[in-house]
């Protein structure tokens, strides 16, 4: 399977829908769809954009009359100059569809990490993992109010 960047726009399925167009679309060689999406400040109802892009990259990997099977693993990865998950002290926090009565996930096809730039600033630490690298300097790019 091929892994690199892919076309980040995503046409609408139908002539009134909505076009999405996002930061950085991927797929790793092992075929895990990838949209990672900088945030630099929180919007209205961004829980649910977060949902249906990620619906939207996930049906898009198979056409009409294709098996399912061909569906591979979507995750949404977001960094977010905020904080979105409050509850949590965690600067990275992932979500997945769980079933209710096992606690275990569904499948696995869907993941959700949110990375949080605040949080990651308050434990003030030095980066030492590759990980903390990249959060530092997430931490310390200027974010442009539109």
């Amino acid at each position: 399977m091929r892994s690199g960047i892919e076309d980040r726009e995503l046409t609408p399925d139908h002539y009134d829908g909505k076009e999405v167009r996002l930061d950085l679309r991927a797929k790793t060689s092992d075929g895990i769809v990838l949209n990672i999406e900088v945030q630099a400040q929180s919007q209205d109802h961004l829980d649910k954009r977060i949902m249906c892009y990620w619906a939207k990259l996930y049906s898009r990997e198979i056409r009409r009359g294709e098996d399912y099977i061909k569906l591979h693993p979507t995750y949404i990865i977001e960094i977010m100059n905020f904080n979105f998950i409050p509850e949590s002290p965690l600067y990275i926090n992932d979500a997945q569809v769980i079933v209710s009565a096992t606690g275990k996930p569904f499948n696995g096809e869907m993941k959700l990490f949110f990375i949080e730039i605040p949080k990651w600033n308050a434990l003030k630490r030095k980066a030492n993992s590759t990980l903390e690298r990249w959060m530092a300097f997430f931490a310390n790019q200027e974010y442009r109010r539109n």
